[in-house]
């Protein structure tokens, strides 16, 4: 086993994922806030240890809020040097990188510890804040960027994110903004899902951006400029403004599917419950009450209908005519064609914007 004989600090530049195995050590909450996707969480406070070594700090002294650290910590030596130590030896090629919030007192300790033991481990200098500031920094030399998009629009179920992920697979450069922020951007976006925070959204774009920058051409879809929790960078809004829009049409009958394939109503009952009670002031008092028999009943196929022809349709109507378009638009009618040949037919006019180079900044 490779041994360092000083406490190795590593900024977050300097991290190979090949060769480091970064080891989050910051409380459940914290971790699920942001966190670098290729970490592992090793909390040494849960979240109710943390808040309380918390409130002794603001509430009583710093030197409260160590001692009651150290007293929980303590307790939890033995597990913790059994947990990293099986860490070690399943990744023997790699060095152990903790880190906490800012690189100090929680993971300072922690690595102290561990070396002493022997154990091949460093720490991530500045914490997870470095790696806030990096993202906070790359959104900015990204934004300065003249991207451009071609848009993917269309009515609620028409399956623009499924043709998006089939152009994905065949290597075009693809912006899932609802993957990146789990969720669907509608009412029932959350359904089936664990939305991220903003911060975490921040990351995942940043990361998905650096892979196209060299292009400069995003494919997206039409989305408004929040995703459930997450907001939306303005030069990201811009592009999506000023891109040439591919609107798909289909019929009401495959929407109504693509949408009880998507949500999967029956597993997640109460929480379509949930979301229907946000939308159904918004329909007339006579819609509201045959929906209310429908979800009632479970027949979702009729809820659905309903709230697509009076509630998603007409705001989707009238939002393309308030909304700014790029110099080339066209719609492609997919109703009865084969998923194959539809992601065929997008690829033909992509293709096609893209030899003519009329997507310009």
């Amino acid at each position: 086993m490779h041994q360092h004989v000083s406490h190795m600090k590593y900024r977050f530049e300097e991290l190979n994922m090949e060769q480091h195995l970064l080891i989050d050590v910051r409380s459940p909450g914290e971790y699920a806030e942001f966190h670098h996707p290729k970490s592992i969480n090793v909390p040494i406070f849960d979240d109710d240890e943390r808040a309380r070594v918390g409130t002794l700090y603001k509430q009583e002294s710093q030197k409260a809020a160590k001692t009651e650290g150290v007293r929980i910590m303590s307790s939890k030596l033995n597990d913790l040097y059994t947990v990293f130590e099986d860490l070690s030896e399943a990744n023997s090629d790699k060095e152990l990188v903790l880190s906490c919030a800012r690189g100090g007192m929680r993971s300072g300790v922690l690595v102290s510890f561990l070396r002493s033991l022997h154990l091949n481990v460093g720490q991530l200098e500045g914490g997870i804040r470095s790696i806030r500031k990096y993202v906070q920094e790359e959104l900015r030399r990204l934004s300065e960027k003249e991207w451009r998009a071609i848009v993917l629009s269309g009515y609620t179920g028409t399956g623009k994110t499924k043709w998006l992920l089939s152009l994905k697979e065949e290597g075009y450069p693809v912006l899932d903004l609802e993957g990146l922020a789990n969720h669907r951007g509608s009412v029932f976006g959350h359904i089936g899902k664990q939305p991220v925070s903003q911060k975490q959204f921040e990351y995942l774009l940043v990361e998905e951006l650096i892979r196209f920058e060299q292009e400069g051409i995003l494919l997206l879809e039409a989305e408004s400029k929040r995703i459930g929790r997450v907001s939306l960078p303005d030069f990201i809004m811009t592009a999506k403004e000023n891109g040439h829009v591919l609107e798909i049409y289909d019929d009401i009958e495959r929407r109504i599917q693509n949408i009880m394939d998507d949500y999967e109503p029956h597993i997640h009952h109460k929480r379509i419950q949930e979301a229907y009670s946000v939308i159904r002031k918004r329909l007339s008092e006579n819609m509201a009450a045959e929906s209310d028999r429908h979800i009632e009943q479970k027949d979702y196929r009729s809820l659905f209908r309903i709230l697509l022809e009076h509630y998603y349709d007409p705001r989707y109507k009238f939002n393309q005519g308030e909304s700014a378009s790029g110099s080339y638009f066209k719609q492609v009618n997919i109703g009865g064609v084969s998923d194959r040949d539809i992601t065929g037919m997008i690829k033909t006019t992509i293709d096609r914007w893209l030899k003519e180079d009329v997507i310009r900044p």
